[in-house]
C-alpha cells in the first residue's frame, strides 16, 4: 500500500482529498500505466541476480488511521520458486520524501 496522495505527487492522478472514493478508485484504474511506470523506475526486483518486471494486477483503496492508501497488487515472475530474491525499494525516497516509509508484503 502506498499513501494515495503521496503517490499522486509521483504520478499525475488529478485527485483531491474531497473526491468520493469511487472517483479515487477510477483514477487509479485510469492511470495504471503511469503507476506501473513509476513503480518500475523506483522498485527493482531480482531473482537469482536477474532483473524481472512485475505487473500491476489490481488496484484498490484502503484507509488506515484516517489516511487513504492505494492498495496496489504487483506480481513478479519467479518460476522456479527461487529464494534468491532481492528487492530494491526507492518509492518516494528520491523524488518526494527521503524520510517517507511504506510497508510492502512479499
Amino acid at each position: 500500500m502506498l499513501d494515495y496522495f503521496e503517490l499522486g505527487r509521483g504520478v499525475t492522478l488529478d485527485a483531491m482529498p474531497d473526491d468520493p472514493n469511487v472517483e479515487l478508485k477510477r483514477k487509479l484504474e485510469e492511470n495504471k500505466k503511469g503507476i506501473t511506470d513509476y513503480i518500475h523506475s523506483h522498485l527493482k526486483v531480482y531473482v537469482n541476480g536477474e532483473a524481472v518486471d512485475g505487473e500491476l494486477v489490481q488496484t484498490g483503496l484502503d484507509t488506515r488511521v484516517g489516511r487513504l492508501y492505494a492498495n496496489l497488487v504487483l506480481e513478479y515472475p519467479n518460476p522456479g520458486n527461487s529464494e534468491a530474491v532481492e528487492v530494491v525499494y526507492e518509492i518516494f525516497f528520491d523524488d518526494i520524501d527521503s524520510l517517507h516509509r511504506n510497508i510492502a508484503a512479499l
